[in-house]
């Protein structure tokens, strides 16, 4: 994008530049504030209390999320982040049949959309950890794709 406006500045007459940069300035503000504003109210919708970073610069905003959750066989999941959490663990078969003690953190990215869209949105799951009666494992995901599973303590497979 920097580079975008650079190579339009040294093409530009000085009078044009002004006004191009003054334009592009204030409607990249003004998408910002339209995408925050949506992007907040898509929060409020989702109860998301933890921590928020906006970042003024940049038009992008981070929410991080940490869970320590009990899940006992059976027992109906009612959070879409801890179901997601859920679904990567049976994805990869290592759902434990015991009750179990789930601990993750889940990391949200808000971005200005482009073509259209409102607002961009990806999540990343880190410090992910199951811990069994016998055992506690650590498990790594890159893109909802298991990349590393490490027995931090207990018997092992």
């Amino acid at each position: 994008m920097y580079l975008v406006a650079s190579l339009l500045l040294f093409s530009c007459g000085k009078h044009e530049e002004s006004n191009d940069i003054a334009w592009s300035t204030k409607h990249d503000s003004v998408l910002f504030k339209r995408w925050l504003t949506d992007t907040v109210k898509l929060i409020k919708r989702q109860n998301i209390n933890d921590s928020i970073v906006i970042y003024q610069d940049s038009g992008s905003m981070d929410l991080y999320k940490k869970y320590n959750v009990v899940i006992h066989p059976n027992q109906p999941i009612t959070n879409i982040d801890v179901e997601t959490a859920i679904w990567l663990l049976k994805e990869n078969d290592t759902v434990p049949e015991e009750q179990f003690n789930l601990q993750f953190d889940i990391n949200y990215f808000f971005d200005v959309g482009f073509n259209g869209k409102k607002h961009v949105c990806e999540c990343e799951f880190e410090n992910f950890i199951v811990k069994t009666s016998t055992r506690t494992t650590k498990y790594n995901f890159v893109k909802a794709n298991l990349v590393d599973k490490k027995i931090i303590s207990g018997v092992t497979d």
